[in-house]
């Protein structure tokens, strides 16, 4: 039995295969994700594959692996493809923990020969599914620093606007946080104001960004911030 491991990263991928017997059948080289290099990989593994038999695993790297999930299935190599969470607990049972791109190919290697049995078969499924992977994964990447962007933003606005929060969730549970710290980032913002004053510039503002006026938010604002300068002593003559 024959398992060439694959690292896959960027562009390319470290290849290394060893036997059943623990030798190193191709030393660990290089494989960029073009037409000529993977088609050298294939004619060397059918060498090998016509004595003896022979599987080839790698690692599950977003979307760097389906060139070669691609590739190899369709000119009849399997393939199987790893959760990184099960390789990675694999090699922390080794005595030497060395993190390379060679000692990974020869980490995922050893791994497909010690669990031969229990490896599975992954197929290509073609370029419209990878397309969709490939737009669902970088939606997802989005999404999580989207969220991650306004928690921050969140945070700001509650350091320098205590209690603000609670006051700009709307009714269908939106936030106009970013529209809002583009004009008052902080309480000085409607201090300047008197308190008429403010009502109408916060209903100008809520027209031009689009926003349900409500006078009794705008009341509560004001209330908000008045509880925020006497919580710190300010004695300083405000126009409220």
């Amino acid at each position: 039995m024959i398992c060439f491991g694959i690292d896959v990263s960027k562009g390319k991928s470290t290849v290394t295969a060893i036997s059943s017997d623990g030798s190193i059948i191709c030393p660990t080289n290089e494989v960029a994700h073009n037409r000529d290099e993977l088609l050298a990989l294939v004619s060397h593994i059918n060498i090998l594959l016509a004595n003896d038999q022979l599987k080839v695993v790698c690692e599950s790297t977003g979307y760097y692996h389906w060139p070669l999930v691609n590739f190899l299935p369709e000119n009849k190599i399997w393939v199987s493809v790893l959760n990184p969470i099960i390789t990675n607990k694999f090699a922390k049972t080794s005595l030497r923990n060395v993190k390379t791109d060679k000692s990974d190919s020869l980490k995922i290697a050893r791994y497909g020969l010690m669990n031969w049995g229990s490896l599975k078969c992954s197929q290509s499924f073609g370029k419209i599914f990878d397309e969709l992977h490939t737009y669902s994964l970088q939606y997802y990447q989005y999404l999580v620093l989207r969220v991650k962007a306004r928690i921050n933003l969140v945070s700001l606005l509650e350091y320098t606007m205590p209690g603000i929060a609670t006051q700009l969730k709307e009714e269908n549970g939106n936030h106009k946080m970013s529209d809002f710290a583009n004009t008052y980032w902080h309480y000085d913002n409607i201090k300047k104001h008197r308190e008429k004053t403010f009502v109408k510039d916060y209903k100008e503002w809520c027209l031009k960004n689009h926003s349900l006026f409500s006078e009794s938010k705008a009341e509560n604002f004001i209330a908000l911030l008045k509880a925020v300068l006497q919580l710190f002593h300010v004695t300083l003559p405000l126009k409220l």
